[in-house]
C-alpha cells in the first residue's frame, strides 16, 4: 500500500464551494473522518457508497468531510448528482503540496484532532467501519 503522509486539519488550505476560506483547527465534540477524493477517480467513486452508508449509520457522531483539489463547480455539480450528504470543501493547494499523491486518502481523527490513523487505495466498508469505531472509542 502507497503511504500517505501524517497530516493536521489546522495546516489544510480549504474553501467551502462557494469560496469561502475554511479553518479546521477545532476542538469538537465529534471524531472527523476527511477524506481527499476526486470526481474522476474510479477507486474515490467506489468508496462512496460505502461512505454514504457510514454517515447514515454514524452522521450524528461523527463528522465527514471530503475534500478534493477540483474546480468548485466540479465539486457541486458531482455532489449534487450522486445525492452526497458530506461536508464537502475545496483544496486552494493541489494535494500532492501535502503530500498526498494516490487518492482516495482517508483520515480518521479524535475530538481533539489527533490523528487516529489512516488509509489510501481501495478501501472498503468494513475497513471503514473499525476505523471510524475506533475513533469513536480511542
Amino acid at each position: 500500500m502507497t503511504q500517505i503522509p501524517d497530516i493536521k486539519p489546522g495546516e489544510l488550505q480549504l474553501e467551502n464551494l462557494s469560496g469561502i476560506p475554511v479553518d479546521l483547527n477545532f476542538r469538537g465534540d465529534r471524531p472527523v473522518v476527511i477524506y481527499f477524493w476526486s470526481t474522476t477517480s474510479k477507486k474515490s467513486q467506489k468508496t462512496l457508497p460505502d461512505l454514504k452508508n457510514l454517515y447514515a449509520k454514524y452522521g450524528n457522531q461523527v463528522n465527514f468531510m471530503l475534500v478534493s483539489d477540483e474546480n468548485s463547480n466540479d465539486i457541486t455539480t458531482f455532489k449534487s448528482l450522486q445525492m452526497l450528504p458530506f461536508f464537502m470543501f475545496r483544496s486552494t493547494k493541489p494535494l500532492s503540496d501535502y503530500g498526498i499523491y494516490t487518492i482516495p486518502a482517508i483520515y480518521f481523527f479524535d475530538t481533539k484532532g489527533n490523528l487516529i490513523s489512516k488509509k489510501t487505495g481501495s478501501i472498503n466498508g468494513s475497513e471503514l467501519e473499525t476505523e471510524i469505531k475506533r475513533v469513536l472509542n480511542p
